[in-house]
């Protein structure tokens, strides 16, 4: 027997929103019995990747819509961040170093850092879809794999 639940929030692309969406995953990780360090961090790089998306998907337009999708399993947590904004390339897609010490570019670094996968989608004609995600157990995570797209 398979143990998965949904959420869908279907959202408009301006910061406001970005409470709701740390609020919803926060309850879900909390809920998975993630420890709360885990559920501050997962939501986090959440914030940080719809951050992107009206940043740079959406160059900071704030009439249009991200589609967030937290899937829960046993093992895990996938949460899915669909755009239909401009296509991202991840292969571009650089983290800033940490070295040099300014305000912003970290996001990237935070999301690959928190979680155990992160792999974007641009197969699509519009947008991209991000899927992160974060393994309950240690002994059952899978190898650590960094950006990766299809």
């Amino acid at each position: 027997m398979k143990n998965i639940q949904n959420i869908r929030l279907s959202l408009p692309s301006h910061p406001r929103f970005l409470s709701v969406i740390r609020m919803a995953i926060s309850q879900v990780a909390g809920g998975m019995r993630f420890d709360e360090e885990e559920v501050k961090n997962i939501a986090l790089a959440v914030d940080e990747a719809c951050t992107n998306v009206i940043k740079y998907a959406y160059q900071s337009k704030h009439n249009k819509k991200i589609i967030l999708t937290a899937t829960v399993k046993r093992d895990r947590l996938v949460v899915t961040i669909r755009d239909f904004g401009k296509k991202s390339n991840p292969e571009s897609f650089k983290p800033r170093p940490l070295k040099k010490v300014r305000p912003g570019g970290l996001g990237l670094y935070f999301i690959k850092k928190i979680m155990d996968e992160v792999k974007y989608d641009t197969s699509s004609k519009l947008g991209t879809t991000l899927r992160l995600i974060k393994y309950k157990n240690e002994n059952r995570r899978k190898k650590r794999k960094g950006c990766g797209y299809r």
